[in-house]
């Protein structure tokens, strides 16, 4: 009977543990896909409530200074926000339609629609699942009915 060279030995356990990282690999590829799928949502959800939310701190600041509703430069506020929160620029579609590219994890592009009466935004990310987002209160601090 002939003995198993420390070689073979060698290239079995290089085999085997390489079939252990293939299995690996396949038992936690799905798993992490999904965890990434869900925290890219998560992180896109918390930036958009961001931006709204500088976006109304912005908005309540030029109250505080005593400008008027009708005075203020609400699409400013909005740029500012974007600018100084993400390092990004603002680009106007239409009016009271916007973009913004570069905020979202997975690649989406946000559309910041403004409404022309109360100035209240909501943002859209077009990367699928994530959806739309809005805050429940208007650029001055009050809740909606």
């Amino acid at each position: 009977m002939r003995s198993v060279s420390k070689r073979d030995r060698r290239r079995a356990g290089i085999l085997i543990a390489g079939a252990a990282l293939v299995l690996a690999i396949a038992i936690l590829h799905p798993w992490y896909v999904r965890y990434m799928t869900r925290y890219n949502s998560e992180v896109c959800e918390k930036a958009r409530f961001v931006l709204e939310d500088r976006y109304n701190h912005r908005v309540e600041e030029q109250m505080k200074q005593g400008v008027s509703l009708n005075d203020i430069d609400y699409e400013d506020a909005l740029r500012q926000a974007v600018r100084q929160e993400f390092g990004a620029d603002l680009t106007a579609v239409r009016s009271g339609e916007y973009e913004v590219k570069g905020i979202c994890r997975a690649g989406g592009t946000y559309t910041i629609y403004m409404d022309p009466s109360t100035h209240r935004i909501k943002t859209h990310c077009s990367y699928p699942g994530h959806g739309d987002y809005q805050m429940f209160t208007t650029p001055f601090g009050t809740k909606q009915a």
